[in-house]
């Protein structure tokens, strides 16, 4: 049997597990051509002494390796290599407070920028940080990648405790970011804040035809809030006159103002109460809503939206995972002008 792996290859004290790391050894033996297609892996124990390893640790690894097609085992003999050629999936925990229509396009993106050679498993925690948590603990080392839409209910607090808990290297931040992390991940995330300053300063000439400004952003909105000062910080800065409001309902429709949805919901209930009272859309009153959809290019003749690309946010999390890199990748936001303004 030929001799293998340098002892001091498995470290101590770095988040990589131990059966991991020696699951790499094994697979760079075999890429290098120490380990040849039919030869003997050194036995368990074997492995178990030379690399101060418990027995379990090293039945880890063999196992995983053997569920690869890269060792096969034979009762009282041991492993043996079987495949040569290692390309091993890479496997992603993709975690989503819930499902919606711009989570899908997210997802199909990632997966099919990704393509064959990874895994990918959905798993929803509806914004509940238990669930989050358990799935987080149960699977650590099951997957090469998590991931994480970190949407939770307003006051959640150990949001970060549990995110840290994964190593690093392993983590993938989308949609928002997180500054109270005190490690360096991987991100590609959107500026709410900035991106409505800019969004609606590309619309200015059409917003300055109307008296008012209103925003409708529920309080049990599980949105970023960052939306809010955005928002403001353009109205105070461009002088324009505004309001907050909490829900849609028909007394709240003026003529000569602009109303930015920022839910679907929302959507459906304004065109009824614009039918109801013989409101044009883009003369009576303006309209903006929040995530672009082909609907929202033919209803009521078109729905000016302020969206990002959310098949993009799905490509470049695919190439950090790809390229191996942590970055923070910024998505930006546009408005797509129709006549609902």
């Amino acid at each position: 049997m030929l001799e293998t792996y340098d002892d001091n290859n498995i470290k101590e004290n770095v988040k990589t597990p131990k059966y991991r790391q020696l699951m790499n050894l094994i697979i760079s033996d075999i890429e290098s051509g120490v380990f040849k297609v039919g030869e003997k892996v050194p036995s368990v124990t074997e492995s178990s002494i030379k690399h101060l390893l418990a027995r379990d640790t090293v039945e880890k690894a063999y196992k995983r390796l053997k569920s690869m097609g890269i060792l096969t085992s034979t009762p009282c003999l041991g492993y043996y290599i079987t495949n040569s050629f290692v390309t091993e999936k890479i496997k992603v925990c993709l975690l989503y407070n819930k499902l919606s229509n711009y989570k899908q396009k997210i997802y199909y993106a990632f997966t099919q920028t990704l393509g064959k050679d990874a895994s990918v498993d959905l798993k929803i925690y509806n914004y509940n940080l238990s669930l989050f948590e358990k799935i987080v603990s149960e699977n650590i080392d099951n997957y090469d990648y998590f991931v994480i839409i970190p949407h939770f209910l307003p006051g959640t607090t150990g949001i970060i405790e549990v995110i840290e808990s994964i190593p690093s290297e392993k983590v993938l931040i989308l949609d928002r970011k997180l500054p109270a992390l005190n490690q360096e991940f991987a991100t590609v995330h959107q500026d709410y804040e900035q991106d409505i300053v800019n969004a609606l300063g590309e619309g200015y000439e059409l917003l300055i035809k109307y008296k008012k400004i209103n925003l409708v952003f529920p309080s049990d909105l599980f949105y970023a809030r960052q939306i809010i000062h955005g928002f403001k910080i353009f109205c105070d800065t461009k002088n324009i006159n505004y309001s907050i409001l909490e829900k849609l309902e028909k007394k709240t429709l003026k003529k000569k103002q602009v109303y930015i949805l920022t839910r679907d919901e929302d959507l459906v209930l304004f065109i009824k109460l614009c039918k109801s009272d013989n409101l044009v859309l883009g003369k009576d009153l303006g309209l903006i809503v929040y995530n672009e959809d082909p609907l929202k290019e033919i209803i009521a003749n078109g729905i000016t939206t302020i969206s990002t690309n959310h098949e993009q946010i799905g490509i470049e999390a695919a190439n950090l995972i790809l390229l191996k890199e942590i970055k923070d990748v910024k998505i930006p936001f546009n408005l797509i002008m129709r006549s609902s303004l």
